[in-house]
């Protein structure tokens, strides 16, 4: 089985530090650091503000790749969500809602088949409040993730390292962590690390980095896995 690349990236539908949405500039980005599963938050489907573009297929059709949507917010025609992009087949998918009282969010799997294996990929993106993401680790995320092997969960999570709510999530998954001081939010000028690839199974984090790129308010993070 060859090295499998992942990343994570916020790409806040598009918009840029110069306030313009450019998505040929975020499938840029993606064409560059070339993953073969891509987790992405803030993700367009049917909105005017981003043209009302199907944002995932848009970059799938870009990287010729496999990709799911799942909203955690609909206003009529108009969804906004997580995607999973891939390239290798993706066999299951399925969304679980994160309930919130102020901003909705969602927690997407998706069951890849890699070379005879299967591992489950998720991506999420967690709330501002403390207490809500404690909530949504607890009552949702760690339950289903407790329920499958070989697991890469990606996402932006909206908290440090140290915060009570990543201490839950790394007493149970490991943590792909870029080298120290390499920070992901906010792109211009960071200064916060809350992006993040966990995982379990049978692999190495043989490599992880962050890059710097103009495309969001987030910088995007890649790991590399090595099957052991």
């Amino acid at each position: 089985m060859p090295d499998l690349r992942v990343l994570t990236y916020n790409i806040r539908h598009g918009l840029g530090l110069d306030d313009r949405v450019d998505l040929d500039r975020v499938g840029q980005v993606l064409s560059e650091l070339g993953a073969d599963l891509i987790g992405m938050q803030e993700v367009d489907r049917g909105w005017r503000r981003s043209g009302n573009m199907d944002q995932a297929r848009y970059l799938a059709g870009i990287m010729d790749m496999e990709y799911i949507f799942a909203p955690a917010i609909s206003r009529g025609t108009a969804q906004y969500g997580n995607a999973i992009l891939s390239r290798y087949p993706i066999v299951f998918w399925e969304s679980f809602p994160l309930k919130s009282l102020w901003e909705p969010r969602v927690l997407l799997r998706a069951v890849i088949e890699t070379g005879g294996i299967r591992l489950n990929f998720y991506t999420t993106h967690l709330g501002l409040s403390r207490r809500e993401r404690m909530r949504h680790i607890n009552d949702v995320v760690l339950p289903v993730i407790g329920e499958g092997r070989r697991v890469i969960l990606t996402g932006d999570f909206n908290c440090g390292p140290d915060s009570p709510e990543m201490q839950k999530l790394t007493a149970v998954l490991r943590d792909a962590s870029p080298p120290e001081g390499q920070f992901t939010f906010p792109s211009a000028n960071p200064t916060k690390r809350i992006d993040y690839i966990l995982y379990t199974g049978s692999w190495d984090a043989v490599e992880s980095r962050v890059f710097s790129a103009a495309a969001s308010d987030h910088n995007p993070v890649l790991t590399i896995f090595s099957w052991t």
